[in-house]
């Protein structure tokens, strides 16, 4: 009897549980007994593409074939062979080669030149419903990722459907904003690795892949897949802000300089917008350090970085010292309503940053026409969308900084008597809206930190000015004639 091989191979692992492997053996040998042919062995894929021969179990029975005194190679259809003439061909041609046959249990055909023209022809209607089917699924694919729907397996930080990972997210929020506020990247990764992030089968981010994951705007909702040139605001929620994805994207480029404003709404550091490097005059920020102590500093190299309980204490002591007599209430509130109309023109700021953001986003559509046209080549597009992105969060950020910073005279003027009365209190007592009001009315110019020397204001802090007696340098604020530690020093 002569002897034979059989293979039998499924795509999907659904297949593999529905017996489909088993179904096409038991076809084939009863192909084979038919014939008259002994198997001598079966080979089976599981979960394989027929897309290319490289399949560990196809090689290995043409391995054994080489070796082995068996005449056939039996399987189910041609499909399950290849779905590629090109394969078929080679496979075919090798084990012709070494005088073995190969059979089709369910598409016979004859021995000669008319049987290889059939199989040829089997091959390449497999190969042309391969590619449609393909095609179908990427124009699906395609119809799908342009609405917005990422198609693909979520990112750590995602489930499926991209839903938010409740237990990743927060980790990949705060290995972000680590790298934002000047942590380098490896300590940014050691931090987030022992807080406990790690992919979904339990392995954790090697550093060759961190820039992969930091520069991946799907973090910030958006999706960017420049192979089939798809740029569009993603359905799945943030993980991110688009400002921080930004700056992050500077640092990683080498523009640690380039200015994108960090959220102000971190309610642990109150104090990040107010408190300025007495060195460079940048605004501090704030970041906890090995996951334990937290620390205002500036982002500069050398320049002051300070323990968070140490710099509030200060502030809630300067604070302390800002109390109107009650006989001047009445004084400082009408001063207070002059200065406002004097000092508050916001309403054109806002203008003005609405006008530069609106000429931006013309730009990028401009950008994306010259894309089109075929005047610029994708390199060249990608490196001035890079920045025109970057430019256009720094803007809005400023645009929703303005907005927010834009106070009713009428509700000002109550939280200043508050102020006047129990500023200690009221800082300590309020939220972080409520904090940055307070700091807003009371030091309008901002403060400095010294090393050796503490908290200093910028220029007149505005209790002061309201609170000076017309004509003279008199202070209203109680106990408070020339205090060290404000600029300009007032005269006793």
């Amino acid at each position: 009897m002569e002897k034979s091989f059989i293979y039998v191979r499924v795509s999907d692992d659904r297949q593999v549980e529905n017996t489909s492997l088993g179904s096409q053996e038991d076809l084939c040998r009863e192909y084979c007994r038919q014939k008259g042919w002994t198997v001598e062995k079966v080979f089976a894929d599981r979960g394989e593409s027929a897309k290319t021969a490289d399949r560990p179990q196809l090689q290995q029975m043409m391995l054994a074939a080489k070796s082995s005194k068996i005449k056939y190679i039996v399987f189910y259809k041609w499909n399950r062979l290849a779905r590629n003439l090109e394969d078929q061909i080679g496979i075919t041609a090798s084990m012709s080669a070494r005088g073995v046959r190969l059979v089709a249990a369910s598409e016979p055909t004859p021995e000669g030149a008319t049987g290889k023209l059939l199989e040829h022809i089997i091959a390449a209607v497999n190969q042309f419903e391969n590619e449609m089917r393909a095609e179908t699924s990427k124009r699906g694919m395609f119809t799908r990722l342009s609405e917005g729907t990422w198609t693909w397996r979520p990112i750590i930080g995602y489930m499926k459907g991209m839903k938010v990972d409740p237990g990743a997210a927060p980790l990949i929020h705060d290995l972000f904003a680590m790298v934002a506020n000047g942590e380098t990247k490896d300590k940014a990764l050691e931090v987030a690795t022992a807080r406990g992030l790690r992919y979904p089968n339990g392995t954790a981010i090697k550093r060759n892949k961190l820039n992969e994951l930091l520069r991946n705007k799907l973090y910030m909702g958006w999706i960017d897949y420049p192979k089939w040139k798809v740029d569009v605001k993603a359905k799945h929620d943030a993980i991110v802000s688009e400002a921080m994805f930004m700056r992050v994207a500077a640092i990683l480029d080498g523009r640690s300089n380039v200015v994108v404003p960090f959220s102000r709404d971190s309610s642990d550091f109150p104090l990040k917008r107010l408190m300025k490097c007495s060195q460079c005059n940048k605004y501090l920020t704030g970041s906890v350090s090995k996951g334990t102590h937290a620390y205002y500093h500036c982002t500069e190299k050398g320049h002051p970085r300070i323990r968070k309980e140490v710099v509030e204490a200060e502030f809630v002591m300067l604070l302390s010292r800002m109390k109107v007599n009650p006989s001047e209430l009445e004084q400082v509130c009408d001063t207070f309503r002059q200065l406002w109309k004097l000092n508050h023109s916001e309403n054109s700021k806002q203008e003005q940053i609405a006008n530069q953001l609106r000429e931006l986003v013309n730009r990028k559509t401009t950008l994306t026409d010259k894309l089109i046209r075929g005047v610029l080549d994708d390199d060249a597009y990608s490196k001035h969308k890079r920045q025109l992105e970057t430019d256009i969060a720094v803007l809005k950020e400023q645009l929703q900084s303005v907005r927010t910073s834009t106070v009713n005279v009428e509700m000002a003027e109550g939280y200043l008597r508050t102020i006047c009365k129990e500023p200690v209190s009221l800082w300590l007592d309020s939220n972080l809206e409520g904090k940055q009001r307070l700091q807003q009315l009371v030091f309008g110019g901002g403060i400095t930190y010294h090393l050796g020397e503490g908290l200093r204001t910028v220029g007149t802090p505005l209790l002061f000015t309201l609170c000076a007696t017309p004509g003279t340098k008199k202070s209203a604020l109680v106990g408070m004639a020339s205090p060290r530690g404000f600029e300009p020093l007032l005269s006793p």
